[in-house]
Protein backbone atom coordinates (compact mmCIF):
# COMPACT_ATOMS: atom_id res chain seq x y z
CA UNK A 1 0.00 0.00 0.00
CA UNK A 2 1.27 3.32 -0.54
CA UNK A 3 -0.24 7.22 -0.82
CA UNK A 4 -1.55 8.28 -4.55
CA UNK A 5 1.12 11.34 -3.99
CA UNK A 6 3.88 8.71 -4.16
CA UNK A 7 2.37 7.29 -7.35
CA UNK A 8 2.66 10.77 -8.36
CA UNK A 9 5.88 12.05 -7.47
CA UNK A 10 7.17 8.30 -9.10
CA UNK A 11 4.74 9.17 -12.08
CA UNK A 12 3.12 5.40 -11.68
CA UNK A 13 4.24 2.42 -13.49
CA UNK A 14 6.70 2.31 -16.17
CA UNK A 15 5.16 0.17 -19.31
CA UNK A 16 9.06 -0.40 -20.51
CA UNK A 17 9.39 -2.74 -17.48
CA UNK A 18 5.66 -4.65 -17.67
CA UNK A 19 5.76 -7.86 -15.41
CA UNK A 20 8.33 -6.27 -13.47
CA UNK A 21 6.89 -2.96 -12.68
CA UNK A 22 6.08 -2.99 -8.87
CA UNK A 23 10.31 -3.86 -8.68
CA UNK A 24 10.75 -0.95 -10.66
CA UNK A 25 8.36 1.49 -8.69
CA UNK A 26 9.73 0.28 -5.51
CA UNK A 27 12.95 0.91 -6.54
CA UNK A 28 12.28 4.46 -7.28
CA UNK A 29 10.00 4.86 -4.61
CA UNK A 30 13.28 4.43 -2.50
CA UNK A 31 15.25 6.94 -4.59
CA UNK A 32 12.31 9.55 -4.20
CA UNK A 33 13.20 9.17 -0.45
CA UNK A 34 10.21 7.16 0.21
CA UNK A 35 10.24 5.03 3.18
CA UNK A 36 8.43 1.65 4.30
CA UNK A 37 6.89 -0.05 7.34
CA UNK A 38 6.61 -3.88 7.54
CA UNK A 39 3.07 -4.70 8.56
CA UNK A 40 3.84 -8.46 9.95
CA UNK A 41 -0.02 -9.60 8.74
CA UNK A 42 -0.41 -11.19 5.41
CA UNK A 43 -2.77 -8.99 3.09
CA UNK A 44 -2.94 -11.00 0.45
CA UNK A 45 -1.94 -14.32 -0.28
CA UNK A 46 0.33 -14.58 -3.53
CA UNK A 47 0.44 -17.83 -5.44
CA UNK A 48 3.32 -20.12 -6.93
CA UNK A 49 3.02 -22.49 -10.22
CA UNK A 50 4.39 -23.31 -12.84
CA UNK A 51 2.03 -21.21 -15.27
CA UNK A 52 2.39 -18.14 -13.33
CA UNK A 53 3.30 -14.62 -14.99
CA UNK A 54 7.01 -14.75 -13.59
CA UNK A 55 7.69 -17.89 -15.95
CA UNK A 56 6.66 -16.34 -19.24
CA UNK A 57 8.88 -13.46 -18.47
CA UNK A 58 11.94 -15.77 -17.34
CA UNK A 59 12.78 -15.54 -21.08
CA UNK A 60 13.22 -11.78 -21.01
CA UNK A 61 14.81 -11.34 -17.43
CA UNK A 62 17.63 -9.98 -18.58
CA UNK A 63 15.82 -7.11 -20.81
CA UNK A 64 13.66 -5.77 -18.05
CA UNK A 65 16.38 -5.95 -15.75
CA UNK A 66 18.44 -3.91 -18.11
CA UNK A 67 15.48 -1.38 -18.68
CA UNK A 68 15.06 -1.10 -14.80
CA UNK A 69 18.61 -0.53 -14.37
CA UNK A 70 18.30 2.28 -16.70
CA UNK A 71 14.89 3.68 -15.17
CA UNK A 72 16.84 3.89 -12.00
CA UNK A 73 20.66 4.76 -13.38
CA UNK A 74 21.57 7.06 -9.87
CA UNK A 75 21.88 3.78 -7.56
CA UNK A 76 23.82 1.98 -10.49
CA UNK A 77 27.05 1.65 -10.71
CA UNK A 78 28.60 3.08 -14.55
CA UNK A 79 29.40 -0.52 -15.20
CA UNK A 80 26.12 -1.61 -14.78
CA UNK A 81 24.70 1.37 -16.31
CA UNK A 82 27.05 0.57 -19.71
CA UNK A 83 26.06 -3.50 -19.68
CA UNK A 84 22.56 -2.79 -19.19
CA UNK A 85 22.91 -0.29 -22.30
CA UNK A 86 24.81 -2.70 -24.29
CA UNK A 87 22.15 -5.48 -23.59
CA UNK A 88 19.82 -3.49 -24.52
CA UNK A 89 21.41 -2.40 -27.96
CA UNK A 90 23.71 -5.92 -28.72
CA UNK A 91 21.68 -8.39 -26.92
CA UNK A 92 24.88 -10.11 -25.22
CA UNK A 93 24.27 -10.51 -21.89
CA UNK A 94 27.13 -9.90 -19.38
CA UNK A 95 27.72 -11.89 -16.24
CA UNK A 96 25.60 -9.42 -14.09
CA UNK A 97 22.46 -9.26 -15.79
CA UNK A 98 22.91 -13.50 -16.52
CA UNK A 99 24.12 -14.02 -12.95
CA UNK A 100 21.28 -11.44 -11.82
CA UNK A 101 18.28 -13.96 -12.48
CA UNK A 102 19.61 -16.40 -10.03
CA UNK A 103 19.94 -14.79 -7.59
CA UNK A 104 16.54 -13.46 -8.09
CA UNK A 105 15.09 -16.79 -8.37
CA UNK A 106 17.00 -17.84 -5.20
CA UNK A 107 15.18 -14.54 -3.28
CA UNK A 108 12.02 -15.57 -4.94
CA UNK A 109 11.75 -19.08 -3.44
CA UNK A 110 13.55 -18.33 -0.35
CA UNK A 111 11.33 -20.01 2.49
CA UNK A 112 9.61 -22.45 0.19
CA UNK A 113 9.78 -25.97 0.30
CA UNK A 114 11.81 -27.76 -2.45
CA UNK A 115 9.06 -29.43 -4.05
CA UNK A 116 8.10 -26.44 -5.13
CA UNK A 117 11.13 -25.57 -6.72
CA UNK A 118 11.11 -28.48 -8.92
CA UNK A 119 7.50 -28.12 -9.80
CA UNK A 120 8.23 -24.93 -11.19
CA UNK A 121 11.41 -25.31 -12.66
CA UNK A 122 10.65 -28.13 -15.01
Amino acid sequence: MYRRSLWQTIGGYKSNVSGFDDWDFWLAAAISGATAQYLPEAYLLHRRHSVSQLWQLLPHYETLYARIILNNASVFTDNEQQAAADFLQHGKASSLLSSSRFVFLNQYYAGYPDNLQSVCVS
